[in-house]
């Protein structure tokens, strides 16, 4: 699920990838 991969990113990058996500 996307939801899975943004929560890795997030954990990996350590940034706010969730605004990013969902501009």
């Amino acid at each position: 699920d996307k939801a899975y991969f943004v929560d890795l990113f997030v954990r990996a990058s350590n940034t706010p990838a969730i605004k990013m996500y969902e501009k």
